[in-house]
């Protein structure tokens, strides 16, 4: 059975999907591909908490926060990733096609793609760099001042790093 590797969005765990109502809606998904004969796999950014939520026998749940919690320097977490994946390999090493659920998710995608010669699918929502307004993911100080270039270069180069490297692009839009 092909088996699906599903990574979430940086420190979104399948607690929080559960808690949002996002993971009933995602379940309906993921269910067409189960009749299909395929296996899903969700990295998530959660605990042993993520591991007690209810899910078919066919959905395996990998919590990287359970195999080293998250630290609280975000650049030193980040490290940690690496080190995170690398301890659950014998799972990834499994796994036939990897797909973000977010642009923001991709770097860990793609990076799991790279060690494990993997194929990427990117999900995004809309072209970021096109429909964008930049002011929303600029700290509260900085809101509404001139935009932050080093923000707009440093996610235009994230874009470009994830689109270049991924083996594939859906994005759900009908905006062109």
């Amino acid at each position: 059975m092909p088996n699906i590797l599903l990574c979430f969005t940086n420190n979104i765990s399948l607690e929080n999907w559960n808690n949002s109502g996002s993971l009933s809606r995602e379940l309906i998904y993921i269910e067409k591909f189960l009749k299909n004969n395929y296996t899903f796999s969700l990295l998530t950014y959660g605990n042993s908490k993520d591991e007690e939520i209810e899910l078919a026998s066919y959905i395996n749940v990998i919590p990287i926060y359970k195999v080293i919690k998250r630290l609280s320097n975000k650049y030193l977490n980040n490290f940690f990733h690496l080190i995170r994946l690398l301890k659950v390999s014998f799972i990834l090493k499994e796994i036939d096609i990897i797909k973000s659920n977010q642009l923001l998710g991709s770097n860990i995608a793609i990076l799991i793609g790279l060690l494990f010669n993997k194929k990427v699918i990117v999900r995004i929502g809309y072209e970021p760099n096109l429909n964008i307004t930049y002011d929303k993911f600029l700290p509260a100080e900085s809101r509404n001042k001139s935009i932050n270039k080093f923000f707009i270069m440093k996610f235009y180069f994230f874009c470009l790093f994830s689109y270049k490297l991924c083996d594939h692009i859906i994005c759900t839009t009908k905006v062109q």
